[in-house]
């Protein structure tokens, strides 16, 4: 959060330290007012420790900063709450617009840009600091002043405090953030004192510089802060606590989420250093930071390692063992890329299993490598090759088969899932071969694909390289289909499928039959759909059915399906329902499409079984004329479109007889050209097929 925006919203906790600090500024005013002993100056400090205390969840002082803006003075707050906050935020706006400027004040007098009161304190203490803080000191506090002051603090047995005077702020010419100025310094005051504790052994010694550094940088949460104090934490290093020491303990109280933010930041200063003496220290700090052991790598560090060592700014050796072995496989992926010949020569020349398997595992360990490039040709190439030494017997085909199994399983099989998922269509069409190639071990994955995904096209794609493994492919698609676990959108998307590769597995006709049955339509259409591709005419029956189906589009595809598969049987049966369109409406929504596919069915037919059909297409040609065919202003009760009277002549042409020669003569007389050169066709194929 950024200290200089508002509170928002006020929490009870927001609300107990607004409360305290107004107390708080009120008992220095009436103490600096009163002697300490006088009955005002004391009913002001009641309750006022117990209220203290109450703010500590976790977090163990308070501290006061000072901000100077120039013309205006800024209190900060730190410590209580999670984040810092701005006391004129803190609080309600006619309290803070008079309590503000006199905390400012109280800390101005001494000189004070920090003030921390730990939590440790007792109530007596807290009482006495307050009497101390209050005294008047005519102005700001010289050099003696100071010293006078620290000495009344310690005399008053005053001692779990820390302030840090404006004398203390270390190395303006650093151009340090102010908070980050204000922590370093705090920890060279504070450090400074760690060597006055005798009674304390080295490890004791150390336990209370951790301690220091932790209640210094607890209330940081900024990566950038972080990374200055990190960059310049020499500032706090004396004869007791060398900058690698200090170093040390900082990098341990980073966060594991900010690590990463902060060594960007740390990366930033260090690349912006100029001071030939000041980049060394700044490069060791910053790979203690990154490079130092962790239960668990947080995300991120791994690319950000990476381009230090690419920027030169730290070396292979220092490397993680997971990013040198990343690094050496990328650097033999691209020896491969460069002299790919060379390495197949090789594994076909090691003949033995002893020769082969090293050339084998090499390569197989740069598979990974290769699909985070997307060079599945290369991959699709490799693998084919171990199944080629598989099938081919010999020595090495053991070898060959026990890595195609490793691949199927290991990392290349994850790297292969994850790129089926989340890659593009292509990259999903060039990983076909590869799991064909790897057969039936891969079949799990993809089915667990095939269940897992939403994706409408992964589950198109992982079922398109099922079917295509055979049998036991098709299975397991059918298998998905009768889970329930898919919409009848994805049902119908999957059925589509069976389609387009022909699929004949066993079974297969079985199910798209039921599916015809499915009570969604779309399940219904794509099933007669795929059975159409797969069985064409052998499934008439099935298609003549669906033409009675209460859905509209289903009889459409039902049509479809009995042009595609030249069901000439079926010629009668789409008469029967052009000849009940007047007496059934609901059948006009099919009509067109009734017409369209007269001409192939009456090819398929032929004159033999057509017969019975051409009484009704010259009738319907007769009816349609009499009442003015291509008339433009009359509209007769059933009118011809000139496409309907197109495929009647069309369809007569095919199955037409004697009997249709002179009723077709007749209407070329009264008809416009274009309806003359049909009627002419089909006279002449009549003519052809009669004489």
């Amino acid at each position: 959060m950024d200290p200089h925006g508002q509170v928002t919203p006020r929490s009870p906790d927001h609300e107990a330290l607004a409360e305290f600090i107004l107390s708080f500024v009120q008992a220095l005013l009436r103490a600096g007012y009163y002697l300490p002993g006088h009955p005002q100056a004391q009913r002001a400090k009641e309750g006022l420790h117990r209220r203290f205390q109450s703010l500590f969840r976790g977090r163990h002082e308070l501290t006061f900063m000072l901000e100077d803006l120039g013309e205006a003075k800024n209190v900060l707050v730190e410590g209580a709450l999670q984040e810092t906050q701005r006391l004129s935020a803190l609080m309600a706006a006619g309290m803070a617009e008079v309590y503000v400027p006199r905390l400012a004040h109280f800390l101005e007098r001494k000189d004070l840009v920090s003030l921390t009161l730990k939590e440790s304190m007792t109530e007596e203490e807290f009482s006495r600091f307050i009497d101390v803080m209050s005294e008047p000191s005519g102005g700001a506090l010289d050099a003696a002043g100071k010293e006078h002051f620290l000495a009344h603090l310690r005399q008053s047995g005053i001692t779990h405090f820390s302030l840090i005077f404006t004398e203390d702020l270390v190395a303006p010419e650093r151009r340090l953030p102010w908070r980050a100025q204000l922590a370093v310094s705090r920890l060279k005051k504070d450090l400074k004192h760690v060597p006055l504790f005798h009674d304390l052994d080295s490890a004791g010694l150390r336990s209370l510089r951790q301690q220091i550094l932790h209640e210094v940088l607890r209330p940081i949460a900024r990566a950038d802060l972080l990374a200055a104090i990190l960059m310049n934490s020499d500032l706090a290093a004396s004869r007791e606590a060398s900058p690698e020491e200090i170093e040390d303990e900082l990098v341990e109280f980073v966060p594991e989420g900010l690590v990463v933010p902060a060594g960007r930041a740390a990366l930033r200063v260090h690349l912006a250093e100029t001071d030939g003496e000041a980049a060394p220290r700044q490069r060791r700090a910053l790979l203690k930071l990154l490079l130092r052991s962790r239960a668990k790598e947080p995300p991120g560090l791994a690319e950000l390692v990476r381009e230090l060592f690419e920027s030169g700014i730290v070396e292979f050796d220092r490397l993680p063992p997971g990013l040198k072995v990343a690094i050496r496989i990328e650097r033999a992926t691209d020896h491969f890329l460069a002299e790919g010949s060379l390495f197949l020569k090789r594994l076909e020349a090691a003949v033995t299993p002893e020769a082969y398997r090293p050339q084998a595992e090499a390569l197989v360990r740069l598979m990974p490598e290769l699909v985070r490039r997307t060079l599945l040709d290369e991959i699709a190439g490799l693998v084919a090759t171990f199944r080629g030494h598989a099938a081919l017997g010999g020595p090495r085909a053991a070898v060959a088969d026990e890595l195609l199994g490793r691949l199927a399983a290991g990392d290349l099989a994850a790297a292969l899932k994850q790129k089926f998922i989340s890659g593009k269509k292509e990259e999903r069409l060039a990983l076909g071969p590869i799991y064909q190639s790897l057969g039936e071990r891969v079949r799990p994955q993809l089915v667990q694909i095939l269940e897992e995904t939403q994706d409408a096209w992964v589950r198109k794609n992982a079922s398109e390289v099922l079917l295509r493994m055979g049998p036991g492919g098709a299975e397991a698609v059918l298998s998905e289909l009768s889970s329930g676990r898919l919409p009848a959108a994805a049902v119908a998307e999957l059925l589509m499928v069976f389609g387009e590769l022909r699929s004949d597995a066993p079974g297969v006709r079985q199910a798209l039959q039921r599916y015809t049955r499915d009570p969604e339509p779309r399940v219904r259409e794509e099933a007669a759909w795929a059975l159409c591709r797969i069985a064409g005419a052998a499934e008439e029956a099935l298609f003549v059915r669906l033409l009675d189906d209460p859905d509209v589009e289903v009889r459409r595809r039902a049509l479809r399906c009995l042009r595609a598969a030249h069901c000439g049987s079926a010629l009668g049966h789409v008469v029967s329902l052009l000849s009940r369109i007047p007496a059934e409406p609901f059948l006009e929504a099919l009509e067109p499409q009734l017409y369209a596919a007269l001409p192939e069915l009456a090819e398929a037919a032929g004159a033999t079984r057509g017969a019975e059909a051409e009484g009704f297409l010259l009738e319907r040609l007769h009816e349609a004329f009499s009442h003015g065919l291509f008339d433009a202003i009359r509209r007769p009760h059933r009118p011809l479109s000139e496409e309907a009277f197109g495929f009647l002549c069309d369809s007569l042409g095919a199955i037409g007889t004697q009997a249709a020669l002179p009723v077709l003569r007749d209407l070329g007389k009264r008809v416009r050209e274009t309806g003359q050169q049909r009627l002419a066709r089909a006279i002449q194929r009549i003519e052809a097929r009669t004489r």
